[in-house]
């Protein structure tokens, strides 16, 4: 009776803890909330306007409009996921880079996963929610560019939910030189910021010191500072406004 008592009460306790993150949380989604008071996200500005100002090696804040409880308890409670501008040679082409778990990222495309390069335009207006960058401070050197151009072309996956929880927990920082062959084979499994990290530790922009998995999200994050990265700044495609006008595709962009 003892036992079936102490499990009844364990069961609601667990349960009241749930109901509260549920709320709590949940109600942080529409816009970016009120939580974030040491970035100066005040202004936005048209991506066509910025278009030849971005540079690789910016970084890609995204806030889907709504998105899992879970991504913001251990990650960010307003930005949900991380990529990262990268140009190619002899081209003004824009592309995002990205760790994708499963998700669908074009209306009526096909779901996508692990490491992908996504044309950043298209990228800006269908995504469901909203997007940020966050330009880098220096600017990437010829060697980084090239070191950046190999980890993107490196067969990086997602973790599965069982492999991303041991991921998370691992309480050392997981990060290593991708000329190691040892650490590609061991850490060819990783999440979105994960891949972020990787890509600052390797390029020499951020070393990440006793970082544990869990929190790069987080650090990263905080990165955006107005030092080494400057404050998040909102960008919205001209398209996604006269959609709402015009086709009444509505997407809350004022």
């Amino acid at each position: 009776m003892n036992k079936l008592y102490i499990v009844i009460t364990v069961q609601i306790i667990l349960l009241i803890v749930f109901i509260y993150i549920d709320y709590h949380l949940y109600k942080t989604v529409y816009p970016i909330s009120n939580s974030i008071k040491d970035y100066k996200i005040l202004k936005w500005c048209y991506l066509e306007d910025i278009y030849n100002q971005i540079n690789t090696g910016d970084l890609l804040l995204f806030s889907a409009y709504e998105f899992s409880k879970y991504t913001r308890i251990f990650g960010h409670l307003d930005f949900s996921h991380i990529g990262i501008v990268f140009q190619k040679e002899n081209s003004n082409k824009l592309y995002s880079i990205e760790m994708i778990e499963d998700d669908y990222v074009y209306p009526g495309h096909n779901r996508y996963k692990n490491i992908n390069h996504f044309d950043l335009i298209k990228r800006i207006i269908n995504y469901p929610g909203y997007v940020y960058i966050a330009k880098f401070s220096s600017k990437i050197t010829n060697v980084q560019y090239n070191k950046l151009k190999e980890i993107i072309n490196i067969n990086f996956m997602y973790p599965s939910l069982l492999e991303n929880s041991k991921l998370l927990l691992k309480k050392e920082n997981i990060l290593c030189d991708i000329e190691n062959k040892e650490c590609k084979k061991k850490f060819e499994k990783i999440h979105c910021s994960n891949l972020i990290a990787m890509i600052l530790f390797n390029l020499d922009i951020y070393k990440f010191d006793n970082i544990k998995p869990i929190n790069y999200h987080k650090q990263i994050i905080e990165l955006c500072d107005g030092i080494l990265f400057y404050e998040p700044v909102r960008i919205i495609s001209e398209k996604n406004i006269t959609d709402n006008i015009y086709n009444n595709k509505i997407k809350y962009y004022c």
